[in-house]
């Protein structure tokens, strides 16, 4: 019975504290999102794990730790549309859960499965286009024009 008892505090313990990555990284990311140029009041579309919101360039974007990742789009009809997806990286929290023996797979697989093994680049830079409009652009001479003549 003691056995039992000793075993079950063991698994407990091991299951509670055991994904470093969980335990270190719990809280959500910041992002700073800028453009190239210093352009600001662009308009863009951020997709986290929680969600899909609208804000302007330059911004701090947060986002929770999650295997689904973060995009930024851009949305601004002044320039044409661009999707970044935010690069992530392993947090070196996660290689901790190899201290635990025995247990780190337990806690590998808690990590990855909430997602908290993920690190984001702090900064982004998203490049811009602008959308050109008729007026913009200069006439080019065809073929017709040759025959009118």
């Amino acid at each position: 019975m003691n056995f039992i008892f000793t075993t079950s505090k063991v698994l407990l313990f091991t299951l509670l504290f055991s994904s470093c990555a969980t335990m270190f990284n719990n809280s959500p990311q910041s992002i700073n999102v800028n453009t190239a140029d210093g352009k600001k009041d662009v308009a863009i579309q951020v997709t986290t794990s929680s969600g899909v919101y609208t804000t302007t360039i330059p911004s701090a974007v947060t986002a929770d730790a999650s295997s689904k990742g973060v995009t930024v789009r851009v949305v601004d009809k002044k320039y044409i549309p661009t999707t970044v997806e935010v690069n992530r990286s392993v947090t070196p929290s996660f290689w901790a859960n190899f201290l635990w023996g025995f247990a780190f797979p337990v806690g590998m697989i808690v990590d990855a499965a909430t997602g908290n093994m993920w690190k984001y680049d702090p900064n982004i830079i998203i490049p811009l286009a602008p959308v050109e409009s008729s007026s913009d652009k200069e006439r080019v001479p065809t073929s017709l024009d040759t025959i009118k003549n």
